[in-house]
């Protein structure tokens, strides 16, 4: 502080130069890289991705991403909150699974928008989310499109951005199909439609259920095997 600088008996000279060396070890300490906020095998089962490697319309799972700024990660209030929600909802995702990483109803990712040189991470973020987003922001992938979570609501806890991934995986559309009469399977089931998401293969799997509403459960097991049969 200001009475730091220039208190104590030494005066001035003693002052200035215990400020100076408060200065730069202040410097150094801000040129410093931020500890990553996720490893690269992380233990909450967040999988660190980026440009080389990012969902497409060919990856086997659903997934919700946080795409954030690593630099503010300790500093930014709603950073480190929503990198908290991200490894809580990994963790309880993958405790559902019994531990099985294939076996999640869907993948939660993470993007550091920091990383590389001449901004390209930040460039390649904003190529995913738009350049008006804001970081940090959280998005669902689904066949390769990019969703960004716009609802403040499904921003305020791990459970309920869990809540809007699986409603959004549910309302994915052509990949689970209602079959509620002989008629159905030919007009529903097996008859193409242009306007679907994933088209139609040849074989299809028919769950009897006393229940009309789709658990998240079948539909990531629908998404995980919606390409099978083709080459």
């Amino acid at each position: 502080s200001m009475f730091q600088g220039f208190g104590g008996a030494g005066g001035f000279g003693g002052g200035f130069g215990g400020g100076q060396q408060q200065r730069q070890q202040k410097k150094k300490q801000q040129q410093q890289p931020s500890p990553p906020a996720f490893r690269k095998d992380d233990p909450s089962g967040v999988v660190p991705l980026g440009k080389a490697k990012f969902p497409d319309t060919r990856s086997k799972h659903a997934w919700l991403l946080l795409f954030y700024d690593n630099n503010s990660h300790q500093k930014d209030g709603t950073t480190k909150q929503y990198v908290s929600q991200a490894k809580q909802l990994s963790e309880g995702v993958l405790k559902k699974a019994k531990g099985s990483k294939n076996g999640m109803l869907f993948k939660v990712g993470a993007v550091d928008c920091s990383n590389g040189s001449n901004n390209e991470a930040l460039k390649f973020c904003q190529s995913k989310l738009g350049k008006g987003v804001k970081l940090p922001a959280f998005a669902t992938v689904l066949n390769g499109s990019v969703g960004v979570v716009t609802d403040n609501s499904a921003l305020q806890s791990a459970k309920k951005l869990h809540d809007h991934a699986t409603s959004s995986l549910l309302q994915m559309d052509g990949l689970i199909i209602n079959v509620n009469s002989m008629q159905h399977i030919q007009s529903r089931l097996l008859s193409s439609s242009p306007s679907s998401a994933v088209d139609h293969p040849p074989v299809a799997i028919v769950l009897f259920t006393d229940k009309y509403e789709t658990s998240p459960l079948y539909a990531s097991l629908a998404y995980r095997h919606r390409r099978d049969g083709f080459a």
